[in-house]
């Protein structure tokens, strides 16, 4: 993070600003992307109880139950990492 804008010289305040701005806008859009795969209403949720004694395969079912399919055109399933399928 630092290293890298002082190889732009003079330009460097720039180039770290751009760098931490760039990171916060992805950590922001896939935090977005993420909390509304996994939050709404017609998701399965479960116990701790629940999960305790689940094989492997039982966990990936758990994973696929507890999320959603997203809905948007084209640019948004882009953006998002086709994680909307």
């Amino acid at each position: 993070y630092v290293a890298f804008p002082l190889l732009a010289g003079p330009f460097a305040p720039w180039v770290f600003t751009g760098n931490l701005t760039a990171n916060l806008m992805r950590n922001v859009w896939s935090y977005m992307i993420i909390f509304c795969g996994h939050f709404p209403e017609d998701v399965q949720e479960f116990s701790i109880e629940e999960t305790k004694a689940e094989t492997r395969g039982q966990w990936y079912f758990r994973q696929v139950l507890g999320s959603a399919n997203l809905t948007g055109g084209k640019l948004f399933h882009i953006l998002s990492g086709n994680l909307s399928f």
